[in-house]
């Protein structure tokens, strides 16, 4: 910014001053545009409608779903090496379990035994590849001991074992892994081999129920990385949504600002409302899902692509000022701005194109979002934007009180 406004006049003055200028007339592509907006604006309102409605209709498809698996594409190093490890030795993500109780909890053998079955359990429900705690250990070595299950022993029989163990060269280690000093508190260790937050969500539910059914006298934690992944790509996604939303009002009430006026204001959102919706739809559509890489597209095309629509509608508006209708203020408007908004566009779609060819899948989709957004916001403030002012001239509000573009100053047309 600092550069643009301070740097750049000064280097420009030293440059020759071009002679002449172009006019209406030497902008045929310009005149060409505005009088195709002026003589289908209703057609390009209802291209733009069923675009919009299409777009709408596909964003309940998108799935909030982060999995750092498929950041990788298939073949990629990581990748590989990750699906082997989870194929042969299970998951790779740790997910906790912390059972408290009051001290000596689990001196009971009746309580031990009923821990050892939601192991049992746990292990069926799809994605655990593993659990593992004290009450492992306990019936390991009951097992050797006297071929009986936990439950049959005593509370001394517990803690004799417990003993056995801790007085062991490495079993004391082993034991303090999944159980307190005190025995009020057990450690369920799993192996979390599922990659998709959907997913785990799923599993943590349907084990927090099981965990109220079986203990209901105990206080349950779930936590380990697994947990912690989950919980913060929900929250990232949760955040930029809640930032894009906080954008679009922030954005509209600017707007309304700089153009002194509410009508003006809403009517300029319009055209960065749509790239928004379309890019959603497309995320639906096409599968690709919302997560902390993707949600960020919108907020930042967003900025982006309202820069056009000021420009655009400034030009408008002084040249508004100069003549009798919005139709006939298009031509020199476009003929000002039509090209500088196209190559804005097309280098911003360039910059964020490069990163398509990424070996990080949420750089690629990041790419993709932005190209579709800066190409929809720029059609946007092209073709619908013009046709919604001459439509509301014609027919709106605008035909019997002040258009949304006249001033109060007097017209010299």
């Amino acid at each position: 910014f600092v550069l643009t406004i301070f740097a750049l006049p000064a280097a420009l003055h030293l440059l020759p001053v071009p002679h002449g200028g172009r006019t209406v007339e030497g902008a045929p592509r310009a005149v060409a545009l505005a009088h195709r907006l002026t003589g289908s604006p209703r057609l390009i309102l209802a291209a733009a409608l069923a675009l919009f409605l299409a777009s709408v209709a596909a964003i309940p498809w998108i799935r909030v779903e982060t999995n750092d698996l498929t950041y990788f594409k298939r073949g990629s190093r990581i990748r590989t090496d990750t699906e082997v490890l989870e194929a042969h030795l299970g998951g790779v993500r740790p997910l906790d379990l912390v059972l408290t109780g009051p001290p000596g909890a689990f001196d009971d053998p009746e309580r031990l035994a009923r821990l050892a079955r939601f192991e049992e359990w746990v292990r069926t429900v799809p994605g655990i590849d593993g659990a593992t705690s004290a009450a492992d250990l306990l019936a390991a070595l009951f097992e050797r001991l006297d071929g009986r299950p936990i439950e049959a022993h005593t509370r001394a029989a517990v803690a004799q074992a417990y003993l056995f163990f801790e007085l062991s060269e490495t079993g004391g280690e082993e034991l303090a892994r999944y159980l307190s000093g005190d025995r009020s508190t057990v450690h369920v260790a799993l192996q979390e081999g599922e990659s998709r937050t959907s997913r785990m969500k799923r599993q943590i539910a349907a084990i927090r129920a099981r965990l109220a059914q079986d203990f209901p006298e105990l206080s349950v934690e779930v936590t380990g990385y697994a947990h912690f992944y989950m919980q913060i790509s929900d929250l990232i996604v949760r955040s930029q949504v809640r930032s894009l939303a906080i954008a679009l009002v922030s954005v509209t009430l600017m707007m309304i600002l700089l153009f002194r006026s509410w009508r003006t204001g809403l009517f300029s959102m319009i055209p960065n409302i749509l790239p928004l919706a379309c890019t959603f739809g497309l995320m639906g559509a096409a599968g690709i899902p919302l997560n902390s890489a993707t949600a960020m597209v919108a907020s930042v095309a967003l900025g982006l692509a309202v820069d056009d629509t000021i420009h655009f509608l400034n030009h408008l508006q002084s040249e508004r000022r100069l003549v009798a209708s919005v139709s006939q203020a298009l031509a020199p408007a476009l003929r000002v701005v039509a090209r500088p908004m196209v190559y804005t566009s097309v280098i911003l779609g360039i910059g964020f194109g490069t990163l398509l060819f990424s070996r990080f899948v949420p750089s690629i989709y990041f790419g993709l979002l932005a190209v579709v957004t800066v190409t929809t916001a720029l059609l946007g403030d092209l073709f619908l934007l013009p046709a919604l002012l001459l439509v509301w001239e014609r027919h709106g509000r605008g035909g019997r009180g002040r258009g949304l573009l006249e001033s109060g100053g007097e017209r010299t047309a």
